[in-house]
């Protein structure tokens, strides 16, 4: 009979499949899980690797850059991050020499327009937050 495999008149359906090793709906269902946790756990590695490669250009951009680049805290202008061409224009040996320090410390207190740097701070900062550079 074509290889089908019939259950005995009177038997009962989930008996058959348990003897053919047939999955019942609990197993279909346990693979169904299965396959979607794989799939969200592949997508998941693929979007921690793209976050990885992302920071790693984002690295190399900051790193490389021939102009001085700091990342500073909004409220007190302290310096987080740095690369190395502000390290050079600052005379600062690492980041965590510079980490923590005001930018107005290093600066002298009148710019050379006669406007104090705290003053002029101030309005760049505030330029930059509303222009969003």
């Amino acid at each position: 009979m074509g290889g089908l495999k019939c259950a005995k008149m009177g038997e009962d359906p989930s008996m058959a499949r348990r003897k053919r090793r047939e999955p019942g709906p609990a197993r279909q269902a346990e693979a169904v899980r299965a396959t979607t946790a794989g799939s969200e756990h592949a997508e998941a590695t693929r979007a921690t690797h793209a976050l990885a490669d992302s920071e790693r250009l984002y690295r190399a951009l900051f790193e490389g850059m021939a102009s001085a680049v700091t990342i500073r805290a909004l409220e007190d202008q302290r310096f987080i991050e740095c690369n190395p061409a502000a390290l050079k224009l600052f005379r600062a040996e690492s980041v965590e020499q510079l980490r923590g320090t005001m930018v107005t410390l290093l600066a002298p207190e009148q710019q050379l327009d006669g406007t104090s740097t705290q003053d002029a701070l101030r309005k760049h900062v505030a330029l930059a937050v509303e222009n969003g550079r």
